[in-house]
């Protein structure tokens, strides 16, 4: 009579959180609900490596990413039984604010705090237009022109009209990706909250509550962001306004 050995195989089995990240700073947590194994192997699918039972991880170069797990008993005299599992994760750019350290308000009056996209574009009564009455534009460039007729420009740095868009240059706008709930508020030096907004795409564009343009010189802000992590950061600083 011949006896046989019989093993139990491992069943892989794991989770990550989150699914989403973003680099470079957003640490992945693996969650190993793997049976029947002693040995893990991970490879996270940039080269990076681990035999931690519950690893964390950090991206640095945004990639769809595939994720493996072999699940192992090695049984001695050779005998190992392995179970895989592969599961994908999403890196890309954002997580982290950038924050300018100043600015310079329009002197057109105030624009809502909203920028333009860059500040470039075109628009009519920009450049060389003609005819009568008035325009504003959203483009920019080195000229302007009065009238609202056939006439318009493009350009490719400037600043927006009264009552129109401003531009990354005339307002301060902390520039944010990956971030669900957002949050600045500005601070005069005798700690007065001037300004408020729970809109990432809304800045200070260096105007009052009243309308008028405030005192150049040093504020204070406070951003406070959540990413889509569930991660609170709150940054401080200061931001110079040039007149």
């Amino acid at each position: 009579n011949q006896t046989v050995e019989v093993y139990g195989k491992p069943f892989a089995s794991f989770d990550v959180r989150p699914d989403v990240v973003y680099v470079p700073d957003t640490e992945l947590s693996t969650f190993n609900f793997s049976t029947g194994a002693t040995d893990y192997k991970w490879d996270f699918g940039d080269g990076g490596t681990s035999d931690k039972e519950d690893p964390t991880y950090i991206y640095k170069i945004e990639g769809l990413y595939e994720i493996r797990l072999i699940a192992q008993n090695d049984h001695g005299g050779g005998v190992v039984c392995a179970d895989t599992l592969k599961h994908k994760v999403l890196a890309k750019q954002g997580g982290v604010a950038k924050v300018p350290n100043a600015f310079t308000p329009s002197p057109f009056g105030p624009n809502g705090g909203s920028v333009n996209g860059g500040g470039s574009g075109s628009g009519s009564g920009s450049g060389s237009g003609s005819g009568s009455g008035s325009g504003s534009g959203s483009g920019s460039g080195s000229g302007s022109g009065s009238g609202s007729g056939s006439g318009s420009g493009s350009g490719s740095s400037g600043v927006g009209g009264t009552g129109g868009t401003g531009s990354f240059n005339d307002v301060f706008l902390p520039f944010v990706r990956g971030v669900e709930e957002f949050n600045l508020q500005i601070f005069d030096r005798w700690g007065n909250l001037i300004f408020e907004s729970n809109n990432q795409n809304i800045g200070w564009d260096g105007y009052g509550k009243d309308g008028r343009i405030l005192p150049a010189g040093v504020y204070v802000y406070k951003l406070t962001i959540r990413l889509s992590d569930g991660q609170r950061s709150t940054q401080i600083g200061d931001v110079t306004m040039i007149r």
